[in-house]
């Protein structure tokens, strides 16, 4: 019979060739020849480790350490079994062993690190990591999880440099690339950061997440086409990557193809029922498709509750007491640099501190002077971004928030799937969505009497709670430029505008544009959105709006501007700014009404389709407002004709925008704060 030594030889080999079951065997055999033997039960816990049976391996062990207490790789494999079992603390007092046995393992440190890192301390991660490479300048792994950890520690500069190392010692580590393309990006570095993912791909070309995660590079920076081709090649190359066809769906959504975006969305559904995003994204898609029915946009809400609502009862420990000051938490991916922002700032510089207590859950990726400014408005602030919807809701219920009022509704950076397990006792939409959300836990919803009239059927989940000053209150940027004359009176020529997101522009829109600039002589359409920063997605709407009829020479075409002030100067090209449809604009119109630029609207059938009109009723300009699309065209043909209109529009829409309720933040506060009221009254009162 063979011996001891013999037998785990034999099991080592057949180990290492992926013979589990026979290597299992004859480890046990060892322990029959010599029971307790302390290798072979180490080596017993390696194989259930590494089959993923964690607690077994423990026991292994545990046994092993018994038998032979002095051995330092026992108590370093005893910690990676615990920490594969979430038990942290007992993993860092093993590897903590294992290092006072034998503090010269570069493993045992790496290891440790991660387990700090699992724990959220990355300065004694970063520690672990740099001991490890310090024993093994090789450790390729270490460099790259230094990196990482790094990152979290906003050390981008130096998460560069290792993870560069990490990638010079192993090339085709893949993490490494994603990692390094992601602080070089956050550097401002995105050049870089693509050219990160084409040298890998110089070694796998045929690398599906490679070519997506360029992609996501590309989609960022808004290289639209490029981000176009990547995901499509990813796609190619894995068919039911669904992370791929949602992100192929943004951009189709960002260059105005509609369409197409809602399609890939669909995809991505289909392959992963579950994806919050790509459902979201579907269902913001739907709004600017002119063929959806509001029966259709209500049905596919209500799917998405169907699928990812899970309503918890949780115990509130909220006092019903219908007179106390109410605890108000506002939720938004948005609190920056952003349109929700503009309506936003408004309410929370005029809120009634008697009244109300408010916190903000900030979940932005890349706060901004508009950041700052917000948290000072707070009461209190609270950065929520990366954490998990457990997270989350453990920050809001320890708040012990009466009203959550979200302000994202299904757009990007969304917390639906938080709010769909009832975070408080009443739950709010308002401003940043425009139709229902779908969720049976969202109580109410702020509209106005005209974006949602009250004799109408309601495609809502919610209950509906009407502000008599309109469906927002918007603040002036304090930067705006000067209102200037009519560029008509200088050039002789109209020139039409609409600086609205290009999703915007559906085919009705770009028929209907296309005809009125070919109806009023030597009259020009000025379009300025982000994507024609992207010279393909502007050649492609060229050739759209030449297809509709119109001469290219007739057409200008602008790109982003780097300042809000700049943005907003730009409306001394334009005459009469058009507004688009079925989704209108709120923010856009806002800014061209403050500009002194008249805005002509054709009134919708739901929220979106309304904003704009309740903007102009609100500033008693009702005029603009169009019920057809030849009474659209009317409007704006007349106006192209009559510059005495044009001249006094310049002259007095500023002062009426600072003089109506739209720019009245105290008034309409406190409108807001009579709806709360009664809301949190309503709950009060309830049957306990």
């Amino acid at each position: 019979m063979a011996g001891t030594a013999e037998l785990i030889a034999q099991g080592l080999q057949r180990h290492q060739a992926g013979q589990w079951d026979a290597a299992a065997r004859l480890y046990a055999q060892a322990l029959d020849v010599t029971p307790r033997f302390p290798e072979a039960l180490h080596l017993l816990g390696v194989l259930a480790h590494q089959r993923g049976a964690h607690d077994q391996a423990v026991t292994h062990f545990q046994q092993a350490i018994a038998a032979n207490p002095n051995e330092a790789a026992y108590h370093s494999n005893l910690g990676s079994a615990l920490h594969a079992l979430g038990h942290y603390d007992a993993a860092v007092d093993s590897y903590g062993a294992a290092l006072r046995l034998d503090p010269r393992r570069p493993e045992t440190h790496h290891n440790l690190g991660n387990t700090f890192s699992a724990r959220q301390e990355f300065q004694a991660a970063a520690a672990s990591f740099q001991s490890a490479i310090a024993l093994d300048s090789q450790y390729a792994k270490a460099y790259m999880q230094l990196g990482r950890v790094s990152q979290r520690l906003s050390q981008d500069e130096e998460a560069v440099t290792a993870l560069r190392r990490a990638i010079e010692l192993a090339p085709g580590l893949v993490a490494a690339y994603e990692l390094l393309a992601d602080s070089l990006r956050r550097l401002g570095q995105r050049d870089e950061a693509i050219e990160v993912y084409e040298q890998f791909l110089l070694h796998d070309p045929n690398c599906a997440p490679a070519i997506y995660n360029k992609g996501v590079i590309e989609l960022d920076d808004y290289r639209l086409v490029a981000a176009e081709l990547s995901f499509a090649r990813a796609i190619e190359l894995a068919p039911d990557f669904a992370e791929a066809y949602c992100n192929l769906g943004i951009t189709y959504l960002a260059q105005g193809r509609v369409r197409e975006a809602i399609e890939n969305f669909r995809a991505a559904v289909r392959i992963r029922a579950d994806y919050a995003m790509a459902r979201s994204n579907l269902l913001m898609a739907l709004h600017y498709d002119p063929e959806t029915d509001e029966e259709t946009l209500y049905e596919e809400h209500l799917q998405w509750s169907a699928v990812l609502e899970r309503i918890e009862t949780p115990v509130l420990a909220n006092t019903r007491d219908p007179h106390r000051r109410l605890r108000v938490g506002y939720v938004s991916p948005d609190f920056r640099e952003h349109a929700v922002s503009r309506f936003f700032e408004p309410i929370l510089s005029q809120h009634c501190r008697e009244a109300v207590h408010v916190t903000c859950y900030a979940d932005v990726a890349k706060p901004d002077a508009t950041t700052t400014h917000l948290n000072t408005l707070a009461d209190n602030w609270r950065n929520v971004h990366g954490l998990s919807d457990n997270e989350f809701a453990a920050h809001v219920r320890r708040d012990e928030i009466d009203l959550l009022i979200d302000l994202a509704g299904h757009t990007a950076g969304n917390r639906m799937t938080a709010f769909a397990r009832r975070l408080a006792p009443v739950q709010v939409s308002y401003i940043g969505y425009g139709s229902t959300t779908g969720l049976t836990c969202m109580d109410y919803r702020i509209v106005d009497h005209v974006t949602n009239p009250a004799d109408e059927t309601s495609w809502h989940t919610e209950e509906l709670a009407r502000h008599p000053l309109g469906f927002a209150c918007y603040a002036p940027p304090h930067d705006a430029p000067p209102v200037t004359v009519p560029p008509s009176i200088e050039t002789g020529r109209v020139t039409f505008g609409c600086f609205n997101n290009i999703d915007k522009l559906s085919p009705p829109v770009v028929q209907l544009w296309a005809q009125l600039v070919n109806a009023v002589p030597d009259s020009r359409l000025l379009l300025k959105t982000r994507a024609f920063n992207d010279p393909g997605a502007a050649e492609a709407w060229r050739r759209q709006f030449a297809a509709a009829g119109l001469a290219p020479e007739r057409l200008e075409l602008l790109g982003r501007s780097r300042t809000v002030a700049e943005h907003l100067a730009e409306y001394r090209h334009v005459d009469i700014a058009l507004d688009p449809f079925p989704y209108t604009g709120s923010t856009t119109t806002c800014e061209a009404l403050w500009m002194g630029v008249p805005v002509v609207s054709l009134r919708g059938n739901n929220y979106v389709g309304r904003m704009t009109a309740s903007l102009l009723e609100t500033l008693g300009a009702k005029e603009l407002i169009a019920e057809t699309q030849a009474a659209y065209m009317a409007i704006a043909e007349r106006l192209a004709t009559d510059a005495r209109s044009l001249l006094a529009y310049r002259k007095d829409l500023r002062g009426a925008m600072a003089g109506s309720a739209i720019c009245n933040a105290t008034a309409y506060t406190r409108g807001l704060e009579v709806l709360y009221r009664d809301m949190w009254q309503r709950w009060c009162g309830e049957q306990r």
